[in-house]
C-alpha cells in the first residue's frame, strides 16, 4: 500500500494546494498553534470575527500551471457561445471601390454601380446587416458626381456643338437651304 503523499486528500498533516489546512478536532490547538474549528482562541489570545481568533492560514498565490503530478486535469467544458453574425460589408466596400474607379475607367457604368451597391449598402446598414454607413455614402457620392458630370459635360458638348454648327452656317447647309 503506498503512502498518503502532500497532495493527497487522505492526508490530514498537511494543507492541500492551494487550499486551507485540515482542522484539529474540537478544543486542540493545531500544529502551528492556530484555532481549533469552531474559533478557539488562538496563540496569542486575539479574537476573530465571530469571537474566536482570527485563523492563522492565509491563502497563497494560485498555483501556476496544470494540475499537480499524478492528478488528471480537470474536464474542459465551456458554455454554448452565442454567436453574433457578421456583418455584410460587401456592399459598402463595393460601392467605395467602383466609386473610386468611375474616375478612372468607364466612368457611366461604374458610376451607375457605385449608386446601385451604395443604396443597397445603406439598406442594409438600415437593417442591422451592415455597419458602414461611411462607405456606402462615399461610393454614393462619387457615382453621382461621375455621372453628374458627365451628363452635365455631354449636355454641354451638344448645346456647344449645336451653338457652333449655328453660328457658322453649317446648319443651313446640311439642311440643302
Amino acid at each position: 500500500m503506498s503512502q498518503p503523499g502532500p497532495g493527497d486528500p487522505s492526508s490530514q498533516d498537511e494543507p492541500s494546494q492551494g487550499g486551507p489546512p485540515s482542522m484539529p478536532p474540537h478544543g486542540e490547538p493545531g500544529p502551528h498553534g492556530e484555532p481549533g474549528p469552531h474559533g478557539e482562541p488562538g496563540p496569542h489570545g486575539e479574537p476573530g470575527p465571530h469571537g474566536g481568533s482570527a485563523p492563522a492560514w492565509q491563502p497563497g498565490p494560485a498555483p501556476v500551471g496544470g494540475p499537480p503530478a499524478g492528478q488528471a486535469p480537470a474536464p474542459y467544458n465551456p458554455q454554448p457561445a452565442y454567436l453574433v453574425p457578421m456583418p455584410q460589408n460587401e456592399l459598402g466596400v463595393w460601392s467605395l471601390v467602383t466609386g473610386i474607379l468611375s474616375w478612372v475607367l468607364c466612368p457611366v457604368v461604374l458610376g451607375v454601380i457605385a449608386i446601385v451597391t451604395g443604396y443597397a449598402s445603406r439598406k442594409a446598414v438600415r437593417e442591422g446587416t451592415a455597419n458602414n454607413p461611411g462607405m456606402a455614402t462615399a461610393g454614393l457620392i462619387l457615382g453621382w458626381l461621375n455621372v453628374g458630370l458627365f451628363v452635365g459635360g455631354l449636355l454641354l458638348w451638344l448645346l456647344f456643338g449645336a451653338a457652333i454648327m449655328g453660328v457658322a452656317g453649317i446648319g443651313s447647309v446640311l439642311s440643302g437651304t
